[in-house]
């Protein structure tokens, strides 16, 4: 984002299934889910964003998929429960998971790095499962990780709020969706970075 090669926006869970459960949170996932729209169109509109969808799955994959093969595996597959905007698209990879840790046997480190991405904005589901492996593993292996409360959520209010505690903990900043768009365009912004994290790293 900024310049194409220092930041990533990893959206994790995006899918249907993960977003509506069919219980008294529904509503407060729909929320979160709008805001990781916004967060997504956010990246999306700027010049050549780093953009890496996390996608539970009973088949993963080892390595982060890209253009033809991407999209023939979604196309294969029903779109894995992705619908509209959250549909993986152009130069944004795609990466299938079955473990809660997106880094286990696979090459997401590697194709960060190769990007040479050393800072990721974090979206999606669940806060507490999910959300919260990637972050983790993500702060031990040297990223500058940045989780946005306001566009994730998890299956109760009280899960999320431990989620993003934990991550805090860990090392992780929680920005919100407004944060973000204001690191993607400082220069439209009077406050250019986090104003008032939710929770900060000690």
């Amino acid at each position: 984002m900024g310049d194409g090669s220092r930041y990533a926006l990893i959206v994790v869970g995006a899918q249907d299934f993960c977003i509506s459960r069919g219980n008294s949170y529904d509503a407060e996932l729909q929320t979160a889910a709008e805001n990781a729209s916004k967060a997504l169109e956010h990246a999306r509109s700027t010049n050549d964003p780093c953009i890496v969808h996390i996608a539970i799955s009973n088949t993963p994959t080892s390595g982060v998929l890209n253009g033809c093969e991407r999209d023939a595996f979604l196309s294969k597959s029903g779109s894995l429960g992705y619908k509209g905007g959250f549909i993986p698209t152009l130069g944004e990879g795609l990466l299938l998971i079955e473990n809660w840790n997106p880094f286990i046997d696979n090459d997401l480190e590697s194709y960060l790095n190769k990007k040479g991405i050393q800072e990721i904005y974090v979206v999606g589901f669940h806060t507490s499962c999910c959300v919260q492996e990637l972050a983790e593993s993500a702060i031990e292996k040297g990223f500058k990780v940045n989780v946005v409360e306001d566009a994730t959520a998890s299956v109760s209010a009280s899960r999320t709020a431990d989620g993003l505690k934990n991550i805090c903990d860990a090392g992780g900043t929680i920005i919100s969706v407004g944060d973000f768009r204001r690191v993607l365009y400082p220069e439209n912004s009077i406050c250019p970075g986090p104003s008032n994290p939710l929770f900060a790293p000690n």
